[in-house]
């Protein structure tokens, strides 16, 4: 029975893939498994042989400093720790329990060791994309909040779920304070307008560019529905553009042209006064002229 015990204990021992080994108090590994063996590159263990541990784990001849391994032999407290080790060109994990006798005193340590190089990488990756996303999230809020335009995302009621900084400054509210209100409270629009934008909405389509006229000011809006990769509804995206502006300039041009054309009906009333007088004057010269004439036939005759 203690013959069959013994080697189930050393088929389970061996069975396992991390990297066990036993140690002494000096250092030396005593017992190892076939895995610790093999990545470690272990001779064959004999009884009272210099098999110093930080040799196979960190090609060194001495402990390294710092070494909590060496820390959890003068303690008796068990310590985890992940370090890159470029003997063994991986990332490992490394548990250090401290071996105790009947008596509770620290005879060596047991290595309980694993390859997390994978792990390591990935997490690194995850970082990195971590990273790469908060980069894009920050990017694009920027962004977000620097375009002119008004930029709301509603839901199906209408109700405001977020928007950016152009809007707040329009509606002379924090974002936060925006949320969760009416869109038409904060960009009031005549009812027709509103309510072709609610059946929109409701529908899940494209509403065509409206112009709109608020407080003195025009937006040209467009709306359109936001879908996740299956298709299903999001929310609704909003962009008001002001132009304003633009509207003002176009005011400002028919007025321009109706001075122009009222300036142009004076030149043509005057262009054809001035021209009735100049044929007035010709064909009073011909008169004269031909008076003058006659007077001399007259003259000539009498």
């Amino acid at each position: 029975e203690i013959s069959i015990a013994r080697h189930d204990w050393e088929d389970t021992f061996n069975t396992i893939t991390d990297m066990i080994t036993v140690h002494d108090k000096d250092f030396n590994i005593i017992r190892a498994n076939k895995a610790a063996e093999k990545l470690l590159g272990l001779s064959f263990l004999e009884k009272g042989a210099c098999d110093k541990c930080f040799k196979y784990y960190h090609g060194t001849e001495k402990p390294p400093e710092g070494c909590p391994s060496c820390g959890s032999l003068v303690t008796g407290e068990p310590y985890t720790f992940e370090l890159y080790e470029p003997h063994l060109k991986m990332f490992i994990e490394i548990r250090a329990i401290p071996r105790l006798d009947k008596d509770n005193n620290v005879i060596g340590l047991i290595h309980v060791v694993r390859d997390v190089s994978e792990k390591r990488k990935s997490e690194e990756h995850m970082e990195k994309l971590l990273h790469d996303v908060s980069r894009a999230k920050l990017e694009w809020e920027t962004t977000f909040d620097s375009v002119t335009e008004l930029i709301v995302l509603i839901d199906k009621d209408l109700n405001i779920i977020r928007c950016n900084k152009s809007c707040a400054d329009f509606a002379g509210k924090h974002i936060n304070e925006l949320i969760g209100s009416n869109f038409c409270e904060m960009l009031p629009i005549n009812e027709n307008d509103a309510e072709y934008l609610r059946e929109k909405v409701q529908a899940e389509e494209t509403a065509e560019s409206i112009e709109i006229s608020t407080d003195g000011r025009w937006f040209y809006m467009s709306h359109r529905p936001i879908v996740d990769k299956d298709g299903n509804f999001m929310h609704s995206a909003i962009i008001a553009t002001d132009i304003s502006a633009i509207k003002n300039t176009e005011q400002m041009l028919k007025e321009s042209e109706k001075e122009l054309k009222k300036r142009v009906n004076d030149l043509e009333r005057f262009y054809e006064m001035a021209v009735g007088r100049e044929l007035k004057m010709k064909e009073m010269k011909k008169e004269i002229k031909r008076l003058s004439l006659l007077k001399s036939i007259i003259q000539m005759v009498f």
